[in-house]
């Protein structure tokens, strides 16, 4: 496989990966790329060192913007567990 190919098939697992793993966060994925890299830098600070110094409430609360309403994401959640019990070789 050459280079280009594997580079574009990593990006592709990459860009596939964006709203399930926010979602998985609790999160919502922003309209434009630079609050998403906001997002992700925030979410890295609370998950990236193994004991985080300075992690203070305003870390979490730089998070909250990037949740969705609590409807929204009451619907988001039942949504995704309503896939999952659909799924062959579930038992629910």
């Amino acid at each position: 496989m050459a280079t280009d190919d594997w580079a574009a098939a990593v990006q592709a697992m990459v860009n596939l990966g964006r709203k399930p793993l926010a979602e998985a966060l609790g999160l919502g994925l922003p309209p434009t790329l630079a609050e998403e890299r906001e997002m992700r830098n925030a979410v890295y600070r609370l998950v990236g060192e193994p004991y985080p110094t300075g992690v203070a409430e305003g870390e979490l609360q730089q998070l909250d913007k990037f949740r969705p309403p609590a409807k929204e994401a009451a619907t988001l959640f039942s949504d995704r567990e309503q896939s999952r019990s659909d799924e062959p070789g579930s038992s629910g």
